[in-house]
C-alpha cells in the first residue's frame, strides 16, 4: 500500500513541478549566473550581496513571488505528502515563495516600501490567503528600521486623513498587523474613524488599538466608548481589547462591570454582509457578559466578578 502511494505521490510531484517550473523562472533576476530564488534559499552572506547587487530591479519578481498562491493541484500535492507521507512536499510551495520573497524586500528595506505600501492600499483588504495587501501589510510589519517604519507612518496618516472609507480601512489594518506603531497622534485619527457610521471601520480602529504599547494608558476611552456600540461585534472586540490595559486596571475593570450590567439592554446588530467579521450572527447576552468576566479575570484575577441579577 505504501508502495502504491509512493508511486501515486511520484507523479503527482512531476505533474506539480511541470506546471510549475515555467512560472518559477520567468522574469526572475539572476546573479553571477545563479537565480534569484536560490540565492534567498541560502545564508544572509550570500543572499544579502546578491539582492544589494540586483537592487530594486528585483521588486517586480519579489512583489508577484509575495502573491504566490498553490495551484488546486498543487494544495491535493500537499496534503497528499503530510497526511498520507508525513513529509513535506519536494516543491516550493506558495508558502515558501512568499517566505523568501520577504527576505528579499527586507533587505531592500526603505527601497521596497514604496512598493509595498502602493500594493497594501491597491484595494480594500481582504483576508483570503495571497491577497496582495494583506501580503504586503504582513511584510512591511516586518521592517524594523526607523527609514521604513517612518514611511509607513506617513502613508497611515495620509490615508485616516482622507476621508476615503477603503484607505482609512487598510490604514487601520495596518496599523493592527504592527506595520506601524501607534501614538497619540495616530490614536486621535483612528478614535475619529471608530466613530465611523460604517460598523466595520468602527470594528478595525477598535482592532487597530491592540498596537498600543500595554504598559502604558492610552486607547481606554476610544474603548470605553466602543463597549456601547450598537453592533454586538464591536462591543466584544473593544472587550477583548481591554484585555491588557492592566495600567489603568481598576478602571478598565469598572467600565466592564457597567457594560455587563448594561448587555441585555444592547441592540443584538449582526452585519450579515460580513460573516467573517461579524460571524453572521448577534452573539447572545450570555456570550458577551461571559467574555466580560474573562477580560477582567485576565486583569486581575482577584477581582471579584460580576454575576447576572435576578
Amino acid at each position: 500500500m505504501r508502495g502504491i502511494r509512493w508511486a501515486a505521490a511520484i507523479v503527482l510531484v512531476g505533474v506539480v513541478m511541470g506546471v510549475s517550473v515555467v512560472q518559477w523562472q520567468t522574469l526572475e533576476p539572476r546573479y553571477q549566473g545563479k537565480r534569484l530564488g536560490i540565492w534567498l534559499k541560502g545564508h544572509p552572506r550570500d543572499y544579502v550581496p546578491a539582492m544589494e547587487a540586483i537592487g530594486t530591479n528585483a521588486l517586480p519578481y519579489l512583489l508577484r513571488e509575495l502573491q504566490s498562491r498553490d495551484s488546486g493541484l498543487g494544495r491535493l500535492g500537499i496534503v497528499v505528502f503530510h497526511r498520507w507521507l508525513d513529509s513535506p512536499p519536494p516543491w516550493t510551495t506558495a508558502r515558501d515563495r512568499k517566505h523568501r520573497a520577504r527576505i528579499g524586500l527586507g533587505v531592500l528595506d526603505t527601497n521596497a516600501v514604496p512598493a509595498l505600501l502602493s500594493l497594501a492600499f491597491s484595494k480594500p483588504l481582504r483576508t483570503d490567503d495571497g491577497e496582495p495587501s494583506l501580503e504586503a501589510m504582513f511584510t512591511l510589519a516586518g521592517f524594523r528600521s526607523d527609514g521604513a517604519r517612518s514611511m509607513t507612518r506617513r502613508a497611515v496618516v495620509e490615508a485616516l486623513d482622507s476621508g476615503d472609507p477603503a484607505r482609512q480601512w487598510n490604514a487601520c489594518w495596518i496599523l493592527a498587523l504592527g506595520g506601524a506603531n501607534l501614538d497619540t497622534n495616530l490614536l486621535e485619527r483612528v478614535a475619529s474613524v471608530a466613530r465611523s457610521e460604517d460598523p466595520r471601520l468602527r470594528w478595525v480602529a477598535v482592532r487597530a488599538t491592540a498596537n498600543w504599547g500595554f504598559a502604558q494608558p492610552g486607547p481606554e476611552p476610544l474603548l470605553f466608548e466602543r463597549l456601547a456600540d450598537e453592533q454586538v461585534a464591536i462591543r466584544l472586540e473593544a472587550i477583548s481589547g481591554l484585555r491588557e490595559r492592566k495600567a489603568c486596571a481598576a478602571e478598565v475593570i469598572a467600565a466592564l462591570r457597567r457594560a455587563f450590567d448594561q448587555e441585555p439592554t444592547r441592540p443584538r446588530k449582526a452585519d450579515p454582509t460580513r460573516d467573517w467579521l461579524m460571524h453572521g450572527r448577534a452573539e447572545s447576552v450570555e456570550e458577551v457578559r461571559w467574555e466580560i468576566t474573562r477580560v477582567i479575570h485576565s486583569i486581575n484575577p482577584n477581582a471579584e466578578l460580576p454575576v447576572a441579577k435576578p
